[in-house]
């Protein structure tokens, strides 16, 4: 896909890559849109890495205050694709489920997105709370 992304004329993003999971149509459009820092964004948001706040802030930037529907779409299949493989590669049944759930509410904002009257200032952070939402418990609970 690098190859292919280079004669294109886009830069060969591994993120973007990774993140299409084989498709160059999907690789295309991350790397067009520059999505390499909201990938970064992303993976951190939904490791739980990093304070859930300032993520969702750093999500929103990155996304723009006016971003146009492409690149609303393509941001949320980007998180669509990033979460579906943390589920595929965590071995943690609890935090499979989150993950699991986040996609399926990704999935359904994603087809809302296009037609519903949602504030573009205010629809990176909705993303940026599901994304959250997937991120693992910051201390197990007891009892």
């Amino acid at each position: 896909l690098a190859t292919m992304l280079e004669d294109a004329g886009l830069p060969p993003d591994p993120g973007a890559i990774a993140a299409a999971d084989g498709s160059f149509g999907s690789a295309m459009r991350f790397a067009a849109q520059d999505l390499a820092p909201v990938s970064r964004t992303i993976t951190a948001l939904i490791s739980g890495g990093e304070s859930g706040v300032a993520k969702r802030g750093e999500l929103a930037r990155l996304i723009g205050p006016r971003a146009d529907r492409e690149r609303v779409q393509a941001v949320l299949d980007l998180a669509q694709a990033l979460v579906a493989r943390a589920a595929r590669e965590n071995g943690d049944s609890a935090q499979r489920a989150r993950l699991i759930d986040t996609h399926a509410a990704l999935v359904s904002l994603a087809a809302e997105a296009p037609t519903a009257n949602f504030d573009p200032g205010l629809l990176p952070f909705e993303i940026g709370s599901l994304l959250v939402a997937a991120a693992p418990a910051s201390e197990p609970a007891h009892g």
